[in-house]
């Protein structure tokens, strides 16, 4: 008999828990301060605030602010990338960087081999050679002058003759430079191999390459990507939806979609610079052009690299009252982080610091969410109290550890 009392005891007990906890959830009574030595304590290493994996912070009494959340892709701007290419056919006859690899601007990066620049490069030989003969006509003619032995239409003859000779030799040199050929030297007896170098017009890192040795290029063929890592800007779509697109001088903080970057060295903003004047029939967007800049002082905002994807962050602060009344100024109120409220056996709750290193006491409190999406105090905490910011999810970890450590 004595051991079904005790069954039915044990049975009862999860009852009796969830209609005071349901009894409790609907008590519309304001949530006070826990007082000093009733609360929960929980103590944490250290370690844990120096990195940064729990922060602290100040309660601020300001209006509450709303975020437009972008997606955003990183881009070269239009003066850091560059396909290279010649404007000849021909064949590859060297490749001298391959993917990866850094180059100056002017570096070498192929050789071709091209049968049109031989044609512009034997088409200069003639024309040099026509140009010495035409001038030392031109200097007989002078010396016979000055002997009363020639006329002036022979004198004339050989000047124009001259002229057009060197002129001849001019379009012929022009020709050959613009196909990417060299002049060859005047002492050269034998037959040169018309080469063409293909160089980078630009310093950066070579991304791709599309040939390979003794393939075939054409003038519409890219060899080359080459991508200047230090020149970016962040591209971002904004929806018609969501009103006036910001003007040329606005501000966004680049928020990183790996866990990776959390250094508070990393931290970026942009500036918008401009945006394509078109909504895109596909997204209903307009594409924002945004300007990386660190937010600290000898940071470099190197964590962003082309062809990756941010969050662009946009602040503002919700003009909207609360109130029906439309000409109502909006308050100030109490604002805390959305990663500072946990809720601790179905309560809202925060943790504040001691003064003993480490060590936290949680604080029950009463919040409603702007439409914002802030978090507003109206009970529990007073302005300018210090709270736990961010890391709030693995103080209420290790308690609920040390509560079932302690059952």
């Amino acid at each position: 008999m004595n051991a079904a009392r005790v069954l039915l005891l044990l049975l009862a007990l999860p009852l009796l828990a969830c209609r005071k906890e349901s009894a409790a959830a609907s008590t519309p009574e304001k949530p006070a301060p826990v007082e000093a030595g009733s609360a929960p304590l929980i103590t944490i290493e250290p370690e844990l605030l120096r990195t940064g994996r729990v922060k602290v912070g100040l309660v601020e009494r300001r209006l509450p602010q709303g975020e437009w959340r972008l997606a955003g892709e990183i881009a070269p701007d239009e003066a850091g990338q560059a396909d290279v290419g010649t404007l000849v056919s021909g064949r590859v006859a060297s490749l001298e960087a391959k993917e990866g690899m850094r180059v100056a601007r002017g570096q070498l990066l192929a050789w071709v081999e091209a049968p049109e620049v031989a044609r512009a490069t034997a088409d200069v030989l003639r024309a040099r050679a026509r140009a010495a003969v035409a001038l030392r006509k031109l200097e007989r003619q002078l010396a016979l002058e000055a002997q009363d032995a020639t006329s002036k239409n022979a004198i004339d003859e050989a000047r124009a003759e001259d002229h057009m000779a060197r002129a001849d030799l001019a379009a012929a040199r022009t020709l050959l430079v613009n196909l990417g050929g060299q002049e060859p030297r005047s002492d050269s007896p034998h037959a040169l191999a018309a080469r063409v170098a293909v160089r980078s017009p630009i310093a950066g890192i070579v991304s791709e390459r599309f040939v390979v040795l003794g393939a075939p290029v054409s003038p519409d063929r890219s060899l080359f990507r080459i991508i200047a890592s230090d020149r970016i800007m962040v591209l971002a779509r904004w929806p018609e939806t969501f009103g006036p697109i910001p003007s040329a001088g606005a501000t966004a903080e680049i928020k990183p979609r790996t866990l990776a970057v959390e250094s508070t060295s990393d931290r970026c903003t942009a500036t918008v610079f401009g945006h394509y004047g078109v909504v895109s029939d596909v997204t209903r967007s307009r594409t924002l052009r945004l300007a990386p800049v660190a937010m600290d002082a000898g940071a470099s905002c190197g964590w962003l690299v082309p062809g990756g994807y941010v969050d662009v962050v946009f602040v503002r602060a919700v003009s909207e009252p609360r109130a029906l009344n439309a000409e109502a100024a909006p308050v100030a109120q109490l604002v805390l982080p959305k990663q500072a409220v946990v809720e601790i056996k179905g309560v809202p709750a925060v943790f504040v610091p001691t003064g003993t290193s480490g060590q936290f006491q949680v604080r029950a409190v009463r919040v409603h969410a702007e439409p914002s999406g802030d978090l507003v105090a109206e009970a529990g905490l007073a302005e300018g109290e210090t709270i736990v910011t961010s890391g709030a999810l693995l103080l209420k970890g290790e308690l609920l550890r040390a509560e079932l450590a302690s059952e």
